[in-house]
């Protein structure tokens, strides 16, 4: 009998993980993909799916990957400050090389990691009509702004 999700919501989410689940966990944050995740944590191929997607509901799993990505950003050092300056570097080195395509898709990111702008909201092509000069005032507004938004 299949588990249904609403009936997996009042497990505690500070169970203990078994040692499939915590093989899951291991290999969710890797992959970010439930049904290979499963197979990995040796669970059967014709299960995995089902398993994969009953696993990513399970709170006391929910936690684990949460806790499991914080130990990695903080273990890699990584933080938001990092990914923006990574971006804005890479942005410039396009820029550099004239790769409008990878400036456009770094200003993009950008844009949603600062929380521009809604996927749904946006035309991205919106960019593809810019200059490049236009496409640097772009980013430097958004460089702005967000030193404007430190404490």
């Amino acid at each position: 009998m299949a588990i249904s999700p609403v009936a997996t919501t009042h497990v505690d989410p500070d169970q203990t993980l078994n040692d499939r689940q915590q093989l899951f966990v291991d290999h969710y944050v890797i992959a970010f993909n439930p049904e290979e995740s499963a197979i990995k944590a040796g669970y059967s191929d014709v299960s995995a799916y089902a398993i994969g997607r009953e696993n990513i509901r399970k709170p006391h799993i929910q936690k684990a990957i949460g806790i499991a990505l914080k130990a990695r950003t903080v273990r890699l050092g990584i933080d938001q400050d990092y990914v923006v300056h990574e971006i804005v570097r890479l942005y410039h080195v396009s820029l550099a090389a004239e790769d409008r395509t990878n400036a456009r898709h770094c200003l993009e990111m950008l844009a949603k990691h600062v929380q521009l702008y809604n996927d749904s909201l946006i035309n991205i092509n919106v960019y593809e009509s810019m200059s490049d000069a236009d496409l640097q005032a772009q980013i430097e507004g958004t460089q702005r702004a967000l030193i404007d938004q430190k404490p």
